[in-house]
Order: structure tokens, then C-alpha cells, then sequence
């Protein structure tokens, strides 16, 4: 079977599954912008996402690395606890600290 129809038969399914799910339908677009975002969102590297998306350049990963409210209020506690001088030599105390950049 040749790519086109390997990339054919897989956008079928996700249209198939999704459909079963009584979900929206959704293309590969959105499957690989949630993967990157949930990557992100957990604290892997922006290259590391790079490289598993395939990008030649950090811009386009940035497109799909989009951070979660809930991960911009954990840097704002960082920035909060830097302010109050609660922070150790190393950042936070590493049981305070959220793993939000790589």
C-alpha cells in the first residue's frame, strides 16, 4: 500500500471513530496540535516536540505548543514565590516547583 493510501485509510478511521464517539469530526491537524499542546503542557521540551512533530524549525512547533491557562498560573507561582524570597538557590523547592519548561 502505497503513503497516500496508508494517509487515505488513517483520516477515514479518525473520521469513522470519531463519528462512533458522537464527536465532531476531527482531522489530523487536531490530533497533532493536541499531542504537541499535551507534551507541552506536561513539561516536555520544545525540542523534543520539535523533533517528534518532524519540524525543521522551532516557529513551527511554536504553532502547535500553545500552553494551558492551568500552566501559565504555575509560572506566575514561580514568579510569585521568587518575589516573596521564597526561593532556594536552585528555584523553588523542587516538591514546589512546576516542571513547566525543559
Amino acid at each position: 500500500m502505497d503513503v497516500q493510501s496508508q494517509v487515505l485509510r488513517l483520516q477515514n478511521a479518525i473520521l469513522r471513530t470519531s463519528k462512533r464517539a458522537g464527536l465532531q469530526p476531527i482531522g489530523w491537524h487536531a490530533l497533532r496540535h493536541t499531542f504537541a499542546s499535551h507534551l507541552v503542557m506536561r513539561g516536555v521540551s520544545l525540542k523534543a516536540v520539535q523533533e517528534l512533530l518532524g519540524h525543521a524549525l522551532m516557529e513551527m512547533t511554536m504553532r502547535y505548543a500553545h500552553l494551558s491557562p492551568d500552566v501559565k498560573k504555575d509560572v506566575v507561582k514561580v514568579l510569585e514565590a521568587q518575589s516573596r524570597g521564597t526561593l532556594g538557590a536552585h528555584g523553588a523547592d523542587s516538591a514546589e516547583r512546576p516542571n513547566v519548561f525543559s
